[in-house]
Formats: C-alpha cells, sequence, structure tokens
C-alpha cells in the first residue's frame, strides 16, 4: 500500500509528533489528578518501558527534521513538546528533560512558552 494517497496529502511525521504530545499531556494529566495512574507510570518496570520508547521517538522524530514538507500538523504538536510548561512528569519518569524537537520547527515557532533549550 502507498504511502501517499493521490486524492489528499498526507503528513508522515504528524502522528508521531501528536503521539508523543498525547504522552507528555497524559503523564502531567496523571500526577496532578490521578495518583493511582501516576504511581504505576512510576513502577520501575513501567518507567524503563516509557524510558525507552520515548527515548526511541525522539530519535525517530528528531531524524525525519530534514525531511521536508514530511509533516501537515506536526508543528502544533512539537511547539508542545518543546514548550517550558509541558513535560514536568515526563522529565520525572525519564530523569532528564524531553528533548525540543527544534530542528523540525521553522524558528520562531518552537514554544509558545519561551526558549527551545531544555
Amino acid at each position: 500500500m502507498p504511502l501517499r494517497r493521490a486524492d489528499r496529502e498526507v503528513g508522515h511525521r504528524d502522528g508521531l509528533a501528536a503521539l508523543m504530545s498525547f504522552v507528555m499531556s497524559y503523564a502531567d494529566a496523571a500526577r496532578q489528578s490521578v495518583p493511582a495512574t501516576w504511581e504505576g507510570l512510576q513502577r520501575p518496570e513501567t518507567k524503563s518501558l516509557v524510558q525507552t520508547l520515548w527515548t526511541q521517538a525522539e530519535t525517530v522524530l528528531a531524524s525525519s527534521c530534514g525531511i521536508p514538507a514530511f509533516g501537515r500538523e506536526d508543528h502544533k504538536h512539537m511547539g508542545f513538546l518543546c514548550d517550558r510548561r509541558n513535560g514536568d512528569a515526563l522529565t520525572h519518569l525519564l530523569g532528564r528533560a524531553p528533548v525540543c524537537p527544534a530542528a523540525c520547527l521553522p524558528s520562531g515557532t518552537a514554544s509558545a512558552g519561551g526558549s527551545v533549550a531544555r
């Protein structure tokens, strides 16, 4: 099956960026509002799995930045990932700040909340 449909454009990076922003939001919501879920996310095996999958996602996302027009709606999700107001819970789970995919973003759009650097 082809990755591109003749009747519409496809954003190949959109799904990964959306999934990553969802995971970041989910962890923050669990930490703030659902203690049992937050406790489960901190279990060693779960935490290790989150660390592995997140690191792989960051690597794939970063490797796609040099491909022009690879995403359609990805910039809003990646902007969310770069916004320092988001991701405290994920930072806790990872043991480090999530990497901002700034190279994928047009200059000046990396963060609604300020600096791109984490």
